[in-house]
């Protein structure tokens, strides 16, 4: 009877973790394609003259006409992402580009206003008591999040899907420089692929 009690709990706890370590996973996933592509595309675009111009414009302006400007930015993209994702929805293939589009375009527009406005916003009492909320808020999930054995695992998951991804690419390098038979080519691209790591 243990020994059934004990497999039951494995499995609810395994029908548990696994969804957390996915979207624990597209989190990790979020936030490196966030550094590592939103950021230098923002601080590429920040030196164009007409962005600088814009800057400069946005520099005169009160932190009330900056927040409506963000506001304004805020319906938009959030218009959307709702209008892609109803054509996800109804099957319309141009749906998920407009998602993908939308969603990166948000977030580097959010980055840079953030970078040109947000000293403006902070003069304005209730928007710093809220802002400061949000940043405290989102520092304690970030610090539970990361104390998760789940965000080590999805961690790990994640650089070993890498790890095999660089392997394959070396592999399949070697074997179009080949010059052997592609019958052994491709019994070695087998053996390669069913081995355990």
């Amino acid at each position: 009877m243990n020994f059934k009690e004990n497999g039951l709990k494995r499995r609810i706890r395994s029908l548990i973790t696994s969804p957390i370590i996915f979207f624990v996973a597209i989190y990790i996933l979020l936030e490196e394609f966030f550094e590592n592509v939103v950021k230098p595309i923002v601080e590429h675009i920040s030196n164009w003259k007409i962005l600088q111009r814009v800057e400069g414009f946005l520099h005169k302006r009160n932190p009330y006409m900056l927040f409506a400007i963000y506001s304004v930015k805020l319906v938009l993209f959030s218009s959307i992402k709702f209008l892609s994702l109803y054509w996800i929805s109804q099957g319309r293939i141009y749906g998920a580009p407009l998602l993908v589009t939308g969603e990166l375009c948000g977030a580097a527009f959010t980055v840079w206003y953030a970078k040109v406005a947000l000293p403006a916003l902070l003069t304005l009492s209730w928007f710093a008591a809220g802002y400061g909320k949000v940043v405290a808020i989102k520092k304690w999930v970030v610090n539970k999040l990361r104390q998760m054995r789940a965000y080590q695992y999805a961690k790990d998951i994640i650089q070993c899907v890498r790890q095999r991804i660089r392997d394959l690419k070396q592999f399949a390098l070697r074997l179009s420089k080949s010059e052997g038979k592609g019958y052994y080519n491709l019994k070695a691209m087998y053996r390669f692929l069913s081995r355990k790591r």
